[in-house]
């Protein structure tokens, strides 16, 4: 598959090795009910797949939308892929994640591209998310249970025009969180939460295009892929995934 081969000489994100790799281009990773979407396999070895068993609430799978390449489809309303169990935020010092994303509207409420709970669906760990300031992206969660919601908003409207890269990076060990559109700081805090590793609550639900319990804040889009690290990358990492990224969808 192209996905897994270096891409313009530049090497795949395989190689550093994420916890979760969602490639809607791939369409061999995406079972369809008729035109929509029940299930994508993640191509980690984590192999976290996400499903969605309600006809209603499926994305739609567009063919050939960005650089040649297949996106899932979000109506803003209904649409979600989830998954009841995951470690995607446990026990570990950093979380990175990178999404290939475009709005169909402006958010002007919360709306999430990618949300990793505990086992309490409110208490969400980590969230990729547009409109919880007015249309603009952000990022944001919490390190414990018993920690309030901690957030950033980016600086510049968001765009519905054109495909975009969101990058979100949480530090816990450093107690920092960092927003980025392609390579651009959006918005940073150093005191995002209190300084350690996540809590031993197993996160146990994971949404693509909602909140986790899959009742709230709906994406409406295109997804076209989604990748997650047990780390915070710096600057040097982060280049080698957007260079990947940007080739591969012409952004």
């Amino acid at each position: 598959m192209r996905q897994n081969n270096i891409i313009g000489g530049i090497i795949n994100p395989l190689h550093l090795t994420p916890v979760l790799w969602i490639d809607f281009s791939d369409s061999t990773t995406v079972t369809l009910n008729g035109s929509t979407i029940s299930q994508v396999n993640d191509k980690s070895a984590s192999g976290l797949n996400f499903t969605q068993a309600v006809a209603l609430n499926q994305p739609s799978y567009q063919s050939a939308v960005q650089n040649g390449l297949n996106v899932a489809r979000f109506d803003g309303s209904t649409d979600r892929l989830t998954r009841g169990s995951s470690d995607l935020a446990r026990n570990v010092g950093g979380l990175t994640i990178y999404a290939i994303r475009k709005w169909s509207s402006s958010p002007t409420a919360a709306r999430n591209i990618v949300a990793v709970s505990n086992n309490n669906v409110i208490q969400v760990r980590a969230l990729l998310f547009g409109g919880f300031v007015s249309n603009k992206m952000g990022a944001g969660g919490r390190r414990l249970d018993a920690n309030s919601f901690g957030s950033v908003a980016a600086s510049s409207n968001i765009g519905t025009t054109s495909f975009d890269l969101d990058t979100a990076v949480f530090d816990y060990t450093n107690s920092d969180l960092y927003l980025y559109t392609k390579d651009v700081l959006e918005a940073s805090t150093t005191t995002y939460q209190t300084s350690g590793s996540t809590s031993n609550t197993a996160a146990a639900g994971a949404a693509i295009g909602s909140q986790p319990n899959g009742l709230t804040q709906y994406f409406q889009g295109d997804i076209g892929e989604l990748l997650v690290y047990h780390s915070a990358h710096d600057a040097d990492t982060r280049q080698r995934v957007w260079d990947y990224l940007r080739t591969k969808w012409a952004i």
